[in-house]
């Protein structure tokens, strides 16, 4: 989809500004972290000069429009509405004993698709959790399941790049979830609000594996980005054994981080959907979360939305498009090698003051499961993005 031109920006601006109304009360919710930490671990002064760009567009921006991109990294118009927002996926408790049923329903089944993959199958199957008997699933590799976010498909980048990396690199069975019927649309807050139903209706897709082909959940791990993330998220909550594993890549702001509070953990992905959750963050504070959210959190570059590369864009809007889809882009290259060295720190400024912990792992496909707390490093500009060891001090 190519990007709206700017003579059209001017318009729209206009008519969204008119449309749509402003802020509303904030409600009850909490973190996992004090709401004082909650721009503890990133590059903050980055993010502040980045939002002061950000006053270009007026003081609606953010509020009832913004820029994201789509699974490509072209950016696109997402319509908002702070009121919409504040309310997706409440009243958990109220909803639980029929959101299995709901998430089952024949709007989700038809709305939503899932492709298996092999290496000796790279054209893909398509495959319902109804019928999973014709596929040729090895039960003894590893399960990767990518899911996309919002403006994308099963076709993007975000997706692709990471299938294809794990098809030229690992013996694996794959699977790549579509639900473009419900992401592809400019009022942001109907695929952001149908995250849950579309986790659930994965979940009982890896339930099914389990059942009908002898899958392992420990050997599951799931991959998504945006608000793939927390699609991933509700899947391994929703599973009646624990995922091995989930990594959420720059997982989607709006909707689940607000100015003073974050959702429950309950409504959006968090640490405790599977054995082990890592989170690269690459457009923190903007487009992405921009706390700690999993057993292990990768900050690089700071999770500024200065991205490497990203920052020379002309526009701010193009800057955070690029900066939000860097870390799918991240974590395909990780596959293919270990270089990807990420050092524990407190937060950021400790990093730059060279003051960490003398702790080391990978980020992305190699991280150890064993790690805990918040992780940084450096990064080229362009691929291959990896420093090694070079890229542990600032």
């Amino acid at each position: 989809m190519e990007p709206i031109g700017y003579i059209t920006l001017l318009l729209l601006i206009f008519v969204i500004t008119i449309g749509l109304s402003g802020n509303i009360a904030r409600g009850k919710a909490v973190d996992d972290d004090d709401e004082d930490s909650m721009s503890k671990y990133v590059a903050q002064d980055e993010i502040n000069e980045f939002k002061h760009r950000l006053h270009m567009f007026g003081e609606e921006y953010g509020k009832s429009w913004l820029v994201m991109p789509n699974g490509d990294g072209e950016p696109n118009f997402a319509f908002i509405s702070d009121a919409e927002l504040e309310n997706l996926i409440e009243d958990g408790d109220e909803r639980s004993e029929n959101d299995l049923a709901r998430a089952n329903n024949e709007n989700i089944s038809k709305s939503v698709k899932f492709y298996f993959y092999t290496k000796d199958s790279r054209d893909g199957v398509e495959i319902t959790p109804e019928d999973l008997k014709e596929i040729e699933f090895d039960s003894s590799r590893p399960t990767k399941i990518i899911t996309h976010g919002w403006m994308a498909s099963s076709k993007s980048s975000a997706v692709a790049d990471i299938r294809d990396a794990y098809l030229d690199h690992q013996d694996v069975n794959v699977i790549g979830v579509d639900w473009s019927d419900i992401a592809n649309n400019f009022w942001y807050p109907t695929p952001a609000s149908k995250t849950d139903d579309v986790g659930k209706y994965l979940g009982n897709l890896i339930d099914e594996l389990v059942t009908q082909k002898n899958a392992n959940y420990d050997n599951i791990h799931l991959v998504g980005h945006s608000l793939g993330a927390h699609v991933s998220g509700f899947a391994g909550s929703s599973t009646q054994g624990k995922i091995g594993r989930i990594t959420g890549l720059d997982p989607a702001l709006p909707g689940f981080q607000f100015s003073t509070y974050v959702k429950v953990p309950e409504e959006r992905l968090d640490r405790g959907d599977a054995d082990f959750v890592d989170v690269i963050h690459t457009c923190a504070g903007v487009l992405g979360m921009s706390i700690t959210v999993g057993h292990a959190d990768f900050f690089p570059n700071g999770g500024s939305p200065f991205q490497p590369g990203c920052k020379e864009k002309t526009l701010p809007t193009s800057t955070q498009a690029c900066s939000h889809g860097r870390s799918h882009e991240l974590f395909a290259e990780s596959i293919k090698h270990k270089n990807f060295k990420a050092v524990g720190c407190s937060d950021w400024e400790h990093f730059k003051d060279k003051k960490c912990k003398n702790i080391y792992t990978n980020m992305g496909e190699y991280a150890t499961r064993d790690i805990r707390g918040a992780f940084y490093l450096k990064t080229e500009g362009n691929s291959p993005f990896a420093l090694g060891l070079n890229g542990t001090f600032y």
